[in-house]
C-alpha cells in the first residue's frame, strides 16, 4: 500500500472535531491552550507542505519551543514529564507530517547535492588521475627527448615543465575545492542531524545500513 493510501485511511489526529479529546477537557488552562496552538501550527504547517512553501526540514515538523511561545508559556514546561499526553499527540502529528512531506517534496529535497563519500570517492579519484597524468607526460618527455636527440632544445623542455606544472596545479585546486565542499556538506550534515528527533535518527540509521548493506538491518537469519 502506498504512503498515499495509508495517509487516506488513516484518521488524523489533527482534523476538525467535535470536541477536543478527554486529556484536554479535564485538563489545565495551559494543557487547552497548548493543544489548541498545536492544532492550529499543524494546520499551518500542512498547508506549507501541500503549497510546497516550506523553506527547510524545520518548517516541516511541530516544534515544541513554538508551540509554547504560542500558548504564551514557558518551554520548560512542555516536556513528556509535564504533558505526557501532548507530547503524544504532537508525536503523532509528526508522524502524519514526514508522511505528507514524502508526498510533496520541496526544491531542497530534489535538489540534493553529492555526499560526503561521493566527494571522497572523486577526489580519490582525482588524485590517482593526477598522479597517472604527471607520470605519463615525465614518460612521454623522457622518450621524445631521446628519440628526437634534442638534447639541446632546452627551450622546449621549460616549455612542457611549465605546461605540466600548469595542470598539476589546477588538478591540485579543485582537489582542495572538493575537499572544502565536503567539510561543508559534513557540517550541514551534522546541523541537520541535530534537528531530528531520536526515532528519526534511528530511521536514518536503519536507512544508511540497508544502503551500504543492501539489506534490511531488522532481517535475522533463524537456521532453527
Amino acid at each position: 500500500m502506498s504512503i498515499r493510501d495509508r495517509l487516506s485511511k488513516k484518521p488524523n489526529p489533527a482534523r476538525k472535531q467535535s470536541s477536543p479529546p478527554k486529556w484536554v477537557k479535564e485538563g489545565t488552562k495551559m494543557t487547552k491552550n497548548l493543544y489548541q496552538s498545536t492544532v492550529e501550527e499543524y494546520r499551518r504547517i500542512e498547508h506549507l507542505i501541500k503549497s510546497n512553501k516550506s523553506q527547510g526540514p524545520k518548517d516541516r515538523r511541530l516544534v515544541l519551543a513554538t508551540i509554547a511561545r504560542m500558548a504564551r508559556c514557558d518551554r520548560s514546561l512542555v516536556t513528556p514529564r509535564r504533558q505526557p499526553e501532548l507530547c503524544d499527540f504532537i508525536s503523532r502529528l509528526n508522524n502524519d507530517l514526514r508522511a505528507l512531506s514524502d508526498l510533496h517534496p520541496t526544491n531542497y529535497q530534489r535538489a540534493r547535492g553529492p555526499t560526503k563519500r561521493e566527494l571522497a570517492r572523486e577526489v580519490g579519484a582525482l588524485r590517482r588521475a593526477t598522479k597517472r597524468h604527471a607520470e605519463s607526460d615525465k614518460r612521454a618527455i623522457v622518450e621524445e627527448f631521446f628519440a628526437s636527440n634534442l638534447l639541446d632544445d632546452r627551450d622546449k623542455l621549460a616549455r612542457e615543465t611549465a605546461r605540466l606544472r600548469n595542470e598539476n596545479q589546477a588538478l591540485t585546486e579543485k582537489i582542495s575545492r572538493l575537499e572544502q565542499l565536503a567539510q561543508q556538506i559534513s557540517r550541514e550534515n551534522a546541523a541537520l542531524h541535530d534537528l531530528l528527533t531520536n526515532s528519526q535518527r534511528s530511521e536514518l540509521q536503519g536507512l544508511q545500513m540497508v544502503r551500504e548493506n543492501g539489506k534490511n538491518p531488522n532481517t535475522r537469519n533463524d537456521k532453527n
